[in-house]
């Protein structure tokens, strides 16, 4: 028998040998006041309460106690270790970091582009359509053409619009400035339920 299982052993034993004495000193005590030893033992057991759950309470400590006594003892070899090679030390350290960065950007990335919803209501709903030819997707463009055809004939979507993305100068009293913007169809503000601060938007006319 291993040193920890006769360990455990006598740890349970010394539990059930407190158990059991308290249970014989509340016994003895209630017999003192007049019942019988066996009406004693058992009003004894009822007023402890559950003696397998207390033992698996002390059980569950115990394990907890080995994980955390294996763990500081892990870190501890760890620690002298890297103190005896500093060199090996700090090339481990830099790999954890670049690899704890480089993982930390990925899911940024993944995060703000696939998992995070966009900022706009019912955006699951939302779709991009592009046309692929016979060398692949065309850069996400879908020509005019091909959207009429397809803006007349669809009936799987509940709205459309076409977009083109550019830039403008606006004159500003500080000289000219360079902004972003899109030219779009009418239904385009409609789609992402945009409205506008001042105001309305254009319609088809």
């Amino acid at each position: 028998m291993s040193s920890f299982r006769w360990f455990r052993r006598s740890r349970r034993d010394d539990l059930s040998d407190e158990i059991q004495s308290h249970i014989d000193e509340k016994t003895d005590e209630l017999v003192a006041r007049g019942m019988s030893p066996a009406e004693a033992e058992r009003e004894a057991l009822r007023a402890f309460g559950n003696v397998t759950r207390v033992r698996e309470a002390a059980v569950d400590v115990w394990r907890f106690e080995s994980l955390l006594e294996s763990v500081t003892t892990d870190v501890r070899y760890a620690l002298r270790g890297l103190v005896q090679k500093p060199g090996f030390a700090i090339a481990v350290i830099l790999t954890l970091a670049l690899g704890v960065g480089a993982n930390a950007v990925v899911f940024a990335l993944v995060n703000a582009v696939v998992l995070r919803p966009l900022p706009y209501p019912d955006s699951d709903r939302i779709i991009s359509i592009s046309q692929r030819g016979h060398e692949g997707p065309d850069g996400g463009v879908l020509n005019e053409l091909p959207y009429a055809d397809w803006s007349q004939t669809t009936r799987s979507v509940e709205s459309q619009s076409a977009y083109d993305p550019g830039q403008a100068v606006l004159q500003t009293p500080r000289g000219p400035a360079r902004i972003p913007g899109v030219s779009t169809t009418p239904a385009y503000f409609g789609i992402f339920r945009v409205k506008p601060l001042l105001g309305r938007t254009f319609d088809e006319s």
